[in-house]
């Protein structure tokens, strides 16, 4: 997330809903790639897979 560029900062209200919309997602993520006998749900790969070990980080984060 950028929260500031060469021309200014953000203002904070879009740094905040940035910051929920990341978080909302983070959550559907977790609650699709679940584990089933050792398989995530979506991708069929070993569980935890890739996005929801990214999305468990990215709520540790917040």
């Amino acid at each position: 997330m950028i929260v500031c560029t060469e021309h200014g900062l953000f203002p904070v209200d879009a740094v905040h809903a940035e910051l929920k919309h990341l978080a909302n997602l983070a959550s559907v993520v977790l609650n699709e790639h679940v584990n089933h006998d050792g398989l995530c749900t979506v991708c069929g790969c070993a569980f935890p897979c890739q996005p929801a070990v990214l999305a468990a980080h990215n709520v540790a984060l917040l």
